[in-house]
């Protein structure tokens, strides 16, 4: 008896997991090698550090191996014009697919289902990273061009949406808003996949120093733009600044200088040693106010083991719990005043940050998915089969 063969379709490169989509797409092949013989075929038309992959073997950021291909020829003239042209690149990882006749397809983001869909496979998949075509309607903080932009692949990402997914054997998503969305155009299934950390983003809960706080994040994304405002705007409020807070801004994109903020908050750009920076904080403010999956820097700070002070929207789907996991506030008033107090006072809220940890390591670390993944298999009815039928 030999493994079932499964082929994830990836719309980039992930064997350097550096952001959260990256971050998610690792987590998931992880749990998928545990299930079967899994191949990878990136439609990205960047090579990874200078590689292309015609099913070399390769292990995975958080653990296992896989067979990566990449949609170009191996012929190095022709490559340019792959590179440059979406529709050969589909082509080849529709003809890759057909080659691998996988028992099971998963289109990793909404950019790769039409490929997925492009053959006669048995099952199929569809791994969204958010509802798409929600998410690309935010268009506060962008501007015009770009929110003209946004709003056509809206569209775009709307009629895959209704087009393919109710198509799919399964649709998965992070949050259940996302999979009654789903539902709503008449999928089949819908199941849970969280967004995950592997176990060395995990290290002991800390008191930190009194009065440092910490946001990181991508500072290109307009939500943790409009998040670093607040704060900056925050850190010159009297009771801010009667506190003593020193407000730490961690990640690449718009850091700026720093030359026109306020003495209690620094712009740190990329920072190496994420962890250490957090051992050193008392608490990690989360003000986002749009967005769209589940915040990976919520489960992250919770995972390093510090108390959070978040919204809403900044703990949306996690099913935290306000008093027991973090502290929930609206932004204004009542957020800076939580802020404040687990700054000042962080070995009080050590427990808060412990409890956290704890929750996040039962539903969202590696161990977690590959459960989750294991059963959906399970209930796919694919088992190992005979040698014979391999593809």
């Amino acid at each position: 008896m030999s493994a079932p063969v499964i082929a994830l379709v990836a719309p980039r490169h992930f064997l350097a997991a550096n952001d959260g989509g990256r971050i998610k797409t690792a987590s998931l092949c992880s749990a998928l090698q545990h299930c079967g013989e899994l191949h990878v075929v990136v439609t990205d038309n960047r090579p990874h550090e200078g590689h292309w992959f015609h099913g070399e073997l390769l292990p995975l950021p958080f653990g296992g191996q896989a067979r990566f291909w990449s949609c170009v020829p191996r012929a190095t003239w022709l490559v340019p014009l792959w590179c440059k042209d979406r529709r050969l690149r589909r082509w080849t990882a529709a003809r890759r697919l057909a080659s691998l006749r996988p028992d099971i397809v998963i289109a990793d983001d909404v950019t790769t289902t039409r490929t997925a869909f492009a053959g006669t496979h048995p099952r199929v998949v569809c791994h969204a990273h958010n509802a798409e075509s929600h998410l690309y309607r935010q268009t506060e903080g962008f501007d015009a061009e770009t929110q003209r932009r946004r709003l056509r692949r809206a569209h775009e990402y709307e009629a895959i949406e209704r087009a393919y997914y109710p198509r799919a054997t399964e649709v998965w998503g992070v949050r259940s808003s996302d999979i009654e969305y789903f539902e709503s155009l008449g999928i089949a299934r819908g199941r849970i996949v969280p967004n995950t950390l592997p176990e060395d983003r995990f290290c002991a809960p800390s008191v930190g120093r009194a009065g440092e706080v910490l946001f990181f994040g991508s500072l290109w994304w307009p939500p943790n733009v409009q998040a670093v405002d607040y704060l900056a705007r925050a850190a010159v409020t009297p009771r801010v600044v009667e506190a003593g807070l020193r407000i730490s801004i961690a990640g690449q994109g718009r850091a700026g200088d720093g030359g026109s903020d306020p003495p209690g908050l620094r712009r740190l750009g990329f920072v190496e040693d994420l962890q250490a920076l957090a051992r050193d904080c008392a608490v990690v403010a989360i003000p986002l106010t749009s967005g769209g999956g589940t915040k990976l820097k919520t489960i992250e700070a919770l995972a390093m083991g510090k108390p959070v002070v978040t919204t809403a929207e900044g703990a949306a789907g996690l099913d935290l719990v306000d008093g027991r996991h973090v502290l929930i506030r609206d932004i204004g008033p009542a957020f800076d005043e939580a802020m404040i107090e687990v700054a000042l006072h962080p070995q009080r809220y050590l427990e808060l940050a412990r409890e956290g940890q704890a929750w996040v390591r039962e539903r969202f670390s590696q161990a977690a998915v590959d459960c989750i993944v294991r059963q959906a298999f399970s209930e796919m009815g694919l088992a190992a089969r005979p040698t014979g039928d391999a593809g």
